[in-house]
């Protein structure tokens, strides 16, 4: 018993570094990415981009997930473990983000699907996200980066849940997408960014 404990306890915390080790990294080279953007003067401010989304999530054995209240029809986590994939994609045009997509399936390890969650209705969308960007209009660098931040309603099995919740969404490098919701306003969800691969980009 004393065994299986501290196996949990220590695959938890590694499991807790991990992760604090990635967002810390992943935050650093937006920073270094956004930096080298606004020095440079060529941009697009019209463009498009499109992609898919997949994330693991295992639990150790034994260990179990009540999601929140106002979603309890969503079995978030099973005890097993899950997956959550889907597309996404968005446009932008003249600096001003249009057609925000963001849409997944949540499966669990022997492939039911066991939910769906969507991003819809995203509203008040600039670039200026401080100190990484200082330009209300949304910007591709010439090293095809972006970065900005909307609210946004959010569904959970096709049903609204939560409303007008900040997003912070990063395009690095042409190659790969982080998309950070604020855990205050979805009753703790989301403590961890989502990551996307980039499929389609045009200017």
């Amino acid at each position: 018993m004393l065994y299986t404990k501290n196996k949990l306890i220590s695959t938890t915390i590694s499991a807790t570094l991990i992760l604090s080790i990635m967002i810390i990294s992943s935050n650093f080279n937006v920073y270094q990415i956004v930096a080298a953007q606004n020095a440079n003067a060529t941009s697009f401010k019209t463009f498009s981009a499109g992609g898919y989304t997949g994330q693991t999530f295992v639990l150790p054995s034994g260990v179990s997930f009540t999601p929140p209240s106002s979603i309890s029809q969503f079995n978030l986590l099973p005890p097993a473990g899950s997956i959550i994939a889907g597309n996404w994609s968005f446009t932008v045009n003249g600096g001003k983000l249009q057609d925000f997509q963001w849409d997944v399936q949540h499966l669990t390890l022997n492939g039911k699907v066991n939910g769906t969650f969507s991003i819809t209705g995203v509203s008040n969308s600039t670039g200026e996200v401080p100190p990484l960007s200082v330009t209300k209009d949304i910007q591709l660098s010439k090293s095809n980066s972006t970065i900005f931040k909307a609210n946004a309603d959010l569904n959970f099995n096709g049903k609204p849940s939560f409303n007008d919740v900040p997003i912070v969404l990063s395009l690095l490098n042409g190659k790969l997408i982080n998309l950070s919701i604020d855990p205050t306003k979805t009753e703790g969800l989301f403590t961890t960014p989502l990551f996307g691969i980039v499929t389609s980009l045009k200017h």
